[in-house]
């Protein structure tokens, strides 16, 4: 029924013994969403022993996205870093950075690169996440100012995700990419280029199509075929009639 009135009737039972009534009220408190039941849900998770940390975390988040839904960014903000205090499951802690890049507009970029560099792989994950669902230029240049700085076991997902988003912006930065380095990189740096289909990768591409490892040349003639434009129509005419053998 989403009643605000019934919040502190609610909130006695956080502490109930039964791990299942804590988890119901936890739920019921977070759907009803509202400021004061933030509060409630905070203060039992100062007290929370054992698995009713997360069952209360997952009834926080609940209340922190409704609020959210409801343009309230700064109230939800303030359960997001209301958890974020707390010593809380790693999971759990990634959910509520998340929803804390969501909230805080001004301090948005800095906690998602925060993000990226966690050195706990969910919340990179989470990072990645929050990559697609924000549009903006401010997202594509966060991501390709780190990705030379991230572990290297972190450059392909940025990468691809770079490629999704399909932001020119990062255009530069992954053409340098295709031309050296790891293979599987260089593949999925090309593959990138073709999803966000800009002209300037034709000549890039065309020389891709000539590298040494067939793999790489023909992951370069795929982009080529996938890539829109009259720049891409003309390329493809100068390789047809070429003497190059390689590029026919």
């Amino acid at each position: 029924r989403h009643d605000s009135g019934a919040v502190d009737l609610l909130g006695k039972y956080l502490g109930n013994s039964d791990c299942d009534v804590v988890c119901t009220t936890a739920m019921a408190l977070g759907r009803i969403g509202t400021v004061s039941a933030g509060k409630v849900l905070l203060n039992a998770l100062k007290d929370a022993k054992g698995d009713n940390v997360v069952r209360i975390c997952d009834g926080l988040l609940t209340c922190g996205a409704n609020l959210l839904a409801e343009g309230k960014e700064g109230k939800a903000k303030n359960v997001y870093d209301g958890m974020l205090a707390q010593n809380i499951p790693t999971r759990i802690r990634a959910a509520a950075l998340r929803g804390a890049v969501l909230c805080d507009k001004s301090d948005s970029m800095k906690l998602f690169t925060g993000m990226i560099h966690d050195n706990e792989l969910c919340v990179f994950g989470m990072a990645m996440r929050v990559a697609i669902e924000m549009k903006g230029k401010n997202v594509a240049g966060v991501l390709v100012s780190e990705i030379g700085k991230v572990q290297a076991d972190r450059v392909v997902p940025i990468v691809r995700i770079l490629g999704m988003r399909g932001d020119k912006v990062a255009m530069p930065v992954l053409l340098e990419m295709t031309k050296k380095g790891d293979k599987t990189i260089r593949s999925e740096a090309i593959k990138a280029v073709a999803q966000i289909g800009d002209a300037s990768a034709v000549p890039v591409l065309v020389e891709l199509m000539k590298d040494a490892d067939c793999e790489i040349s023909e992951a370069a003639a795929t982009a080529m075929a996938g890539l829109p434009g009259a720049g891409v129509d003309s390329a493809i005419v100068k390789m047809v009639e070429s003497p190059e053998q390689s590029l026919r």
